[in-house]
């Protein structure tokens, strides 16, 4: 196994940077949405802590809040802005959020006190920003699947919060978590990573924390879940992968852990050219179009 290094990070995000460039060149927003860009969560003046607030011009009643992905190094909101359109024409509401990226002070235990404060945020400022959280769906790929998911079980939880650093000024429910080709079992990840990386490279990622034993634990959706299920598991989940996806092996750890018990758009075959996070960076394939239809048909389902 080769050794990973800062410089071999970094390089990676360049790349990412330079494929999803040629994705959004191709790209156009649609003029007919309203869409208030780069509201301020943290009233610091850094872009991480921008978000955009799409508006339908029908409203159904729910709001996402979407947090993208990009391996924890790499992506800023603008890399989703076209999948939030997407959801905006179907009538729901989204914030569109950035948080700070791995930079060798930053770890997904700082990331969530950041979301948890854009959640505050939100709360706070529900009437001027016109959003009801009591019909609230929490939405991420990749990386930001990981974020997402660990997100949604700190808001319904106050133990999974408490571990995480953060507090919420009022006690709401997220009822759905929408995952694209997430990061499930971080536990793992975290594993693995340390047996192949330098330490430079180890501290890009983590910070300080990879020094505290409890971080793969508290940050490990796979682990709280498996704690107790039946107490964790309190949302409804839709998680989508494909044959091609290089981590599918993170989505059928759900399907080994959940069974039955949500909801898996997988598809298993290879008519179109399919990717990683393939309903974002592959929009105009069938199955994406089918997957996103299936996800807003789950969003407003009622919960069982």
């Amino acid at each position: 196994m080769k050794t990973i290094t800062k410089l071999a990070i970094k390089t990676a995000a360049k790349f990412l940077k330079r494929n999803d460039s040629k994705r959004l060149n191709q790209l156009k927003a649609d003029e007919t949405l309203k869409v208030i860009k780069d509201i301020s969560y943290i009233n610091d003046g850094k872009k991480e802590h921008y978000f955009d607030l799409h508006y339908p011009n029908t409203d159904n009643g729910w709001t996402i809040i979407q947090i993208h992905g990009g391996g924890y190094i790499y992506s800023y909101k603008e890399n989703n802005f076209y999948y939030s359109e997407e959801f905006a024409r179907r009538g729901f509401k989204v914030v569109n959020a950035n948080y700070t990226l791995c930079d060798g002070n930053t770890s997904v235990v700082t990331v969530l006190r950041e979301l948890g404060a854009l959640i505050n945020f939100v709360i706070e400022n529900y009437e001027s920003l016109d959003i009801d959280l009591s019909k609230s769906v929490i939405m991420g790929d990749s990386a930001g699947g990981h974020l997402a998911l660990l997100l949604s079980l700190a808001v319904n939880h106050d133990d999974v919060a408490s571990d995480l650093g953060i507090s919420f000024i009022k006690k709401i429910h997220v009822d759905k978590v929408v995952l694209a080709s997430p990061i499930y079992d971080y536990k793992f990840v975290c594993e693995k990573f340390k047996k192949c990386s330098t330490k430079g490279a180890l501290k890009f990622l983590t910070g300080e924390d990879f020094k505290d034993e409890r971080y793969p634990l508290i940050t490990c959706p796979r682990y709280i879940l498996n704690k107790n299920i039946d107490h964790y598991y309190d949302f409804e989940l839709f998680v989508s992968s494909c044959k091609s996806d290089f981590i599918k092996q993170q989505s059928l750890y759900i399907q080994d852990d959940l069974k039955d018990k949500f909801t898996f758009f997988f598809v298993d075959d290879e008519i179109e050219k399919l990717d990683h996070i393939f309903p974002i960076i592959c929009p105009n394939t069938n199955a994406a179009k089918k997957c996103n239809d299936m996800i807003c048909e789950f969003i407003k389902k009622p919960s069982l």
